[in-house]
This record gives structure tokens, sequence and C-alpha cells, in this order.
């Protein structure tokens, strides 16, 4: 026979639990064209999964004894069934479940594909693909947790009623070419399951994938799921999980639950740990975290540890070992250095309590001091072990010199009591005076102060000494608080407004309590008067402060033929009531001297008892 002119119709029978095909052979004046539609029906005989593909041509003949002697109710059935409990949405719909999602979900339906009936003729009308959609894989259920996905579960079987046409031939049932082979297109940027083109976030082939509502697959992007929680999909459209990049910056995902993770501090996938802040953004700096602060280096954003680091804000932090920052006094670089404990700064130039109650000092680098330290006025010692400050005791200072410090940590100066007597401390050094008179009393080569009646003596002379040198400070201060506010007379030379030279000199000693109060005379009468009042001669070469210069020969020095004045102090320089700068004056006395011819000269210094 032709093959044009037959014509193949084949029936559904069962066998137990699989269904076989048997075709039967119609002789046609017309010749069909063969439509090769492959209809897939996977029989399930234990573990085992079979898939047998039969090759159906045009109008495929299932009566309704067939189906029903094997429970599948036929299309052309469904149609003309209006009590049809179970219709299936669409074949658009896939339904996706969110993480944890119910795994008793239904599995596999069947869905109905239905051509543009009412475009078609009466023949076309009848041309309708019924498509058994059995996965028993679980692509139409998605859920990101994978303990869900290879679960038994029990496949409930839909039939989908098509009511939108009663003009449905329900013994003619003609596959269209809409129905699309399962899986990956060409290019891999699809995915067909079920005969439709996927959306949203898919479980395929052990991992997940997005595709948008155009269907296609989503790389490199971080997109919103059908369920509401957003995830991250790489350059391969696979979804992300650990430490990636993104948008400039790095994000870490969860490697169960593929959601960002945030606010935490976490170990990645080389096993480095990060911190995430609240947006999920890795994080650099100065950070808050666990109820302190820490730092994150700005290159690696590794956790800074047992460094002095600068912040973001341009301000120094230290970082402890366990990455904490620091406060308090804690020891760093060699040395100890303390950190202020609101502000976290280092504390510099300030003597301060630590938190165990002992004080210390730290100098202007912020380091611990130890030795003589200049502080508040004045200067205190802090012992070299213990950095403690030291008081009540001589000791040796950083540069060899030794000092006393007193009961409260001060260095002290004058007469001090130490070790059962006293001693004298220079108060401009501050070192210890020895074989010396200070303050009344005599210091021996020890610097002890001298009290025995062997020496009494001494002490004597001390407070003499002491009365001289008091008193010709307050003679040579009478004449330089006139310089400038004063003139040279000898009309005119008791004061206050002018003085001549002899004037000027009677007045400063008797201000010295050298002279009686009122004292007054001339450069003739002055020789007399000094030498009545415990002054003695000694040689012009030896001069030095305090002692008193007569210029002119003795009985012939009255008038311009004499000058007079004081050594202002030990190197030659006189103070003197002069014609030539009318007033007080500062001056070298040799330069005096020599212009005024080099007069004979006699010097006073003063020997008596005050």
């Amino acid at each position: 026979m032709d093959y044009n002119d037959s014509k193949k119709r084949f029936k559904l029978y069962k066998a137990g639990k699989a269904w076989l095909i048997a075709g039967t052979v119609f002789l046609t004046l017309i010749g069909a064209n063969l439509a090769a539609n492959a209809d897939s029906t996977t029989t399930d005989t234990g573990n085992n999964s079979v898939q047998n593909t039969q090759t159906v041509p045009n109008n495929q003949d299932i009566t309704s004894a067939d189906a029903d002697q094997n429970n599948v109710t036929p299309i052309s059935s469904k149609a003309d069934d209006k009590n049809q409990t179970e219709t299936t949405k669409g074949t658009d719909e896939t339904v996706n479940e969110p993480i944890n999602g119910d795994s008793n979900a239904v599995e596999s339906n069947y869905t109905t594909t239905i051509d543009d009936i009412s475009s078609k003729s009466d023949k076309d009308k009848d041309d309708v693909t019924t498509t058994a959609q059995a996965d028993s894989n679980n692509q139409n259920s998605t859920s990101l947790n994978t303990d869900n996905i290879n679960k038994d579960k029990n496949v409930s079987t839909e039939t989908s009623t098509n009511n939108h046409d009663d003009s449905v031939k329900s013994d003619s049932s003609t596959p269209t070419d809409n129905a699309k082979p399962d899986g990956w297109n060409a290019d891999h940027t699809q995915y067909t399951q079920d005969g439709q083109l996927v959306t949203g976030v898919q479980n395929i082939d052990g991992t997940y994938y997005d595709f948008d509502e155009n269907h296609n697959l989503v790389k490199n992007n971080y997109v919103q799921s059908q369920w509401g929680d957003w995830y991250m999909f790489g350059d391969n459209g696979q979804v992300v999980s650990g430490v990636t990049p993104w948008t400039g910056t790095y994000y870490d995902f969860d490697p169960v639950t593929y959601l960002r993770i945030d606010n935490a501090y976490v170990p990645s996938q080389w096993g480095t740990w990060y911190l995430f802040g609240n947006d999920g953004r890795i994080v650099s700096g100065v950070t808050q975290w666990a109820g302190t602060y820490y730092d994150f280096d700005p290159n690696t954003y590794l956790r800074v540890d047992n460094d002095y680091v600068q912040s973001q804000w341009g301000t120094w932090y230290l970082f402890g070992n366990d990455g904490r920052i620091v406060s308090g006094v804690t020891q760093w670089a060699g040395t100890y250095y303390d950190f202020d404990p609101y502000t976290y700064l280092r504390v510099d130039n300030n003597y301060v309590q630590s938190q165990w109650g002992e004080w210390y000092m730290f100098g202007n680098d912020g380091r611990i001091v130890i030795g003589v330290t200049p502080w508040a006025g004045t200067y205190y010692y802090f012992d070299p072990h213990t950095y403690l400050k030291v008081e009540n005791n001589y000791v040796q200072s950083q540069w060899g010199t030794w000092y006393l410090f007193g009961s409260d940590g001060r260095i002290d100066a004058g007469v001090s009591p130490w070790a059962g007597t006293y001693y004298y401390f220079d108060p401009y050094t501050f070192t210890r005076v020895d074989n010396q008179w200070r303050s009344g009393y005599w210091f021996d080569n020890d610097g002890k102060i001298v009290t025995s009646s062997a020496n009494l003596s001494y002490l004597n002379v001390k407070f003499a000494y002491e009365r001289k040198q008091q008193a010709i400070n307050t003679m040579i201060n009478w004449m330089t608080e006139k310089i400038g506010k004063v003139s040279y007379s000898m009309t005119y030379r008791n004061g206050p407004y002018s003085y001549d030279c002899s004037s000027a000199v009677y007045h400063a000693l008797a201000a010295g309590g050298f002279l009686p109060v009122g004292s007054n005379g001339t450069t003739e009468t002055e020789f007399g008067d000094l030498e009545r009042h415990g002054w003695v001669i000694v040689p012009a070469s030896q001069a030095r402060r305090g002692d008193v210069f007569i210029w002119g020969d003795r009985g012939h020095t009255l008038g311009g033929d004499g000058h007079t004045g004081i050594f202002y102090d030990d190197y030659n320089d006189i103070i003197h009531c002069n014609y030539a700068h009318n007033g007080i004056t500062i001056n070298n006395a040799n330069n005096v001297w020599e212009d005024d011819d080099e007069p004979i000269v006699t010097v006073y210094r003063f020997n008596g008892i005050l």
C-alpha cells in the first residue's frame, strides 16, 4: 500500500503500571503529512525511571473507554465536563517557594496549551494540544534550602479543563509547534522547563539561577526574588556565596541561605575575617562594633591588631592584641603611653592617674617619664623602674647631679631637712651647697649645717656677711632706681630731682645703712666719713661690687677736681651721677677714668659690722 494512502491511529493501553501504545491503520483518500511530536511518558517501577518516547501523528485518538480503564481523563471528555474540580492556572505560571518552603508542595501538573481557536476554521478548532507535565525532580517548586530538594514527594496529577470554547471536538487533539524542549537554549541565556521558559529564581543543575520577566538569565546583579528576598548572581548567572566584589566594594553572602550578611564579623571563604556594616558593605577604618571600636585596614580590610594608626578623621588611636581600641596606661613600642578613657586619644604632657590608681607623668611625646622632669613650674623626679614620683629622697638625676625632692615630690631649694640634719640647696641650680654661708648658717664640706659650739663663730661671721650683702644691694638699688629720673646739679645737689656725684653717694650709703640717715658731704669729706664707719682702702685692681671709689688727690678734690661713685659689679662697671650724661648712669670705669685724665684713685670696701 502506498504510504501516503494510509494513516495510523494510536490507542493507549495499560499493562500493569506501563502505558503501551498500539497503532491502527486507516485507508485515506487524502494525503496527510506526518507530524512528529515527542510524547514522553515516565514509568516509575521501584527506583528506576524509564522514559518511553513515541511519535504521535495528528488526530491522535484516545477513547473514553481507554481513558477510564487507566484512570486518565482524556481532553475530549474534559472539555464537556463542567464540574471538574481542579484546573491548572496557565502555561506560563510556575510555582516557586522561598527559603524553607513547603516540601510537600504539588510537584507536577498537566498544562493545556490552547491556540487561538476563534481565528481558526472548524477543522483547526479541533486541533488542541494536550501536554502532560510530570516533573518528579521538583523543578516547579524552587527553594534555596537544598535540604528540601531531594526529598521523596507524592506526585499529584492534575488535568486541566478547557472551557474556553464549546466547539472544541472531544475526539480530536492536534498538537502545535509551541512546545519547546526542556533545558538551556544554545547560548545558555534562557531555560525551558515543562515546555515553558522560566522566570524568577530557579534550582537548576544543583545551584540557583535567576531569570528576568523576559526569561533572560540575570548575570552580575543583586536582585529581589519572587518571595521578596534579595540575592546576588555572578558573571555566570549562578547565585553567589562568600565575599564578592560588587559596585566598587565587597559584600558577603551566607553559604547556606545565600542572603547578604549585614552587621557581622565573619570568616571568608579564604579563612580571613572581615566586618560587614549595616548596609552589607565591607568595613574599613575605625568602626564601632560589639560595644567598643576596631580599625580595619583600608587596603586589606583586615582587622588592625597591636598598632598605633591614624583614623579616617586624622586622629591617632592604639589598638591592642585583640583589635580593640586601647584606653588607660598601655605598653607599646618598648615604653608606656596613656590613652584617655573617653576620647581614646594619647595623653601628652600631663600627670594622670592610671586605671589601677597610681599616678604617672607623660611627656610631650606621650611617653611615660622617668628621671628629673619639669612640671607645673618646678621639677619632679620619677623612678626609672617603677615610673612613680619620688618623694622625700635625695637622688641622682639622669645627668649625674644630685637633688633633694621633698615630701610633695617637688625639688627642694634653700635650707631643707634631710637624714636628721639640714642642707642648703641653691635656689637656681638646686644643687647642694658645701663650705658656704647661706641663710645665716654655715654648711660644711659635706653640705651639713654646722651647729656645734666649736663652730658658732662661723655662724656669727656668716650672719655679718649676709647683712653686708643685703646692705650693698640696697645702696646700689637706690642709685639704679633714679637712672633717667634725676639730673646733675652742683647747685641743687640734695634732690629729689637733681644731685651731684658726692651727694648721690652719701644718700645711697645712708639708704644701705652704712652712714647715718641724713648724712651729707663732699668728695673731700667723704674720705674721713667712710673710714669712721668701717670702710677700708683696698687696691683698685681688686675692686668689686659695692666698693666706693674717689678720684682725685685727697685734700684737693672739691668742685671739678674730684669725682666719686660705686662699683656696680665685679667687672669694672661703675654707677655714678655725672655731668657728662646729666644724671645717674652706669659706665665702664676705665673709659671714664681715662676721659678724666687718669686721676688718682682711692677704693674703699666695707669691713665693719652693721
